[in-house]
């Protein structure tokens, strides 16, 4: 399979080695640059959402614990990937990093392996490191996770300390509110309850550089493979060997709303509707607080689309023009074939505290997806004051 994203950015891209994830719909960044982009210089995120990434003073080598693949080399003094900030990367839920590292050992404090790209410290910003062997607090050489809530001995990390001069596979996951990390599939640390958000969108995202820390913010040594998880935590994780790739997804480019249940005041212009044109949201109702939901009446709120043919779906894009401060709702996505009786198929805590576009993976794969021809929407509760005005929504499928 050619790489999805390496399509989306115009590059040429050998065919990866690796099989099909199955978790392929929840990784919202896979940055593991085969031998081919090695030898062409080229930083690929092989996620479906097909990050742009920037290489900043970065080498490349042949030296990678997998086999077919090769690292960056990140010098400790200006060595930084960065990627355009996007929400996928806004953890507010379940997650799951993992990366494939070679520490030098080196004595700078914060080095980060990914984390915020912003340059200070504040909000949401989050972090995914090894600190140092000049950091003090029995901090040095531990690998750890935080945000300014979870920051310093309060972030989580781990118990033993990272072996410098090899390759190592670190990993943080959340389970419901539950941290662990794991260095090469040994259990190294377990935090307490932490719903706080881990935002490694936050001013955009840097892989081997933690921004706001100066010169004592750059990872010294190789990483293999940056992968981020939204919305799940994997059951296991091999401790060797290279990161699965995703099927592609491919946008569904023209749909109809065969109906609509809700009032007019909830909803202007009628009973059916076009969406996805134009581009990039597809307004359907872009005016303040008439969008196609609108705070919440049981069993009232519901948005039905004819695929025209059975799809796979894959992903789901909502957006609000709300803006007035924090909102929220529970989606829940159904499929039917004979557009009478709807299967379940995922339910989506949808919030928003800005006008900003919020992506969710319907399904783990295209192998665990059934096909259907029609879909709806409906508005099954409120998570925070009400529902915000949802004009638009785009839909992918697996191909």
């Amino acid at each position: 399979m050619l790489g999805f994203s390496a399509l989306l950015m115009g590059t040429t891209a050998l065919t990866p080695v690796a099989s099909i994830d199955d978790y392929g719909g929840y990784v919202s960044l896979l940055w593991q640059p085969t031998s081919a982009d090695v030898s062409a210089l080229a930083a690929i995120d092989y996620s479906v959402y097909g990050h742009v990434l920037t290489k900043n003073s970065v080498t490349f080598s042949t030296s990678s614990p997998n086999a077919g693949y090769g690292s960056a080399v990140f010098n400790g003094t200006s060595s930084s990937i960065t990627i355009p900030a996007s929400r996928s990367l806004y953890l507010d839920g379940d997650f799951d990093i993992v990366a494939d590292v070679w520490w030098d050992g080196t004595a700078a404090l914060y080095q980060n392996i990914v984390g915020s790209g912003g340059g200070s410290f504040t909000g949401n910003a989050a972090f995914f490191r090894v600190w140092g062997t000049g950091a003090g607090s029995g901090l040095a050489g531990k690998v750890g996770i935080g945000n300014p809530t979870h920051d310093a001995t309060s972030a989580v990390y781990s118990s033993s300390t990272l072996t410098s001069g090899t390759w190592n596979r670190v990993r943080a996951t959340r389970t419901s509110g539950i941290i662990r990390l794991r260095i090469n599939d040994v259990l190294v640390a377990t935090g307490g309850t932490d719903n706080s958000v881990y935002d490694f969108s936050l001013g955009g995202t840097a892989i081997g550089r933690s921004p706001w820390d100066g010169a004592n913010g750059y990872f010294s040594g190789k990483i293999a493979s940056v992968r981020i998880d939204k919305g799940v935590a994997r059951t296991s994780v091999s401790a060797t060997g290279a990161l699965l790739l995703p099927d592609a997804q491919t946008e569904i480019a023209s749909l109809t709303a065969t109906s609509y249940a809700g009032s007019s005041t909830q909803r202007s212009g009628g009973s059916t509707l076009t969406i996805n044109s134009p581009l990039p949201f597809g307004y359907a109702d872009n005016t303040a607080d008439s969008g196609w939901f609108w705070d919440y009446v049981a069993g009232a709120r519901k948005l039905k689309i004819d695929m025209g043919s059975a799809k796979r779906l894959a992903r789901v894009r909502f957006w609000s023009v709300w803006s007035g401060g924090s909102r929220g709702a529970n989606l829940t996505i159904r499929g039917s074939n004979d557009n009478v009786s709807f299967t379940d198929i995922r339910t989506i805590a949808y919030s928003t505290n800005s006008a900003e576009a919020y992506d969710y993976a319907v399904t783990a794969s295209k192998a665990a997806t059934t096909a259907y021809r029609y879909y709806e929407v409906e508005h099954v509760g409120v998570i925070t004051t009400h529902m915000p005005n949802t004009s638009t929504v785009r839909w992918w499928e697996w191909v």
